[in-house]
């Protein structure tokens, strides 16, 4: 997971955005963006993952998948908010 780390950061394109990696997951939080833009960011990662397994084939199976959401414009809450993102881990 430390390259797909790398390439978000890469891809994320700021330096104070921030990204969270656990044991199966690496999360990016885009502070101040515009959803339009999020998207977009979350489009470049997923196209330069690709890219990546493309190039590396590796042994292993990932999987990518992306929540854009934001805060509190789309949620009551907190609890809200972090359920719509790691709601994903569930399917």
């Amino acid at each position: 997971l430390s390259n797909l780390e790398n390439l978000v950061r890469r891809q994320s394109g700021r330096v104070t955005d921030l990204v969270v990696l656990d044991e199966c997951a690496v999360y990016l939080a885009l502070q101040s963006t515009v959803k339009r833009e999020a998207v977009r960011v979350a489009e470049r990662v997923e196209e330069a993952f690709e890219d990546y397994l493309s190039r590396q084939k590796p042994k292993v199976k990932f999987r990518i998948a992306y929540t854009v959401t934001g805060f509190p414009e789309e949620s009551k809450d907190e609890d809200a908010y972090l359920s719509k993102i790691f709601r994903q881990e569930a399917a």
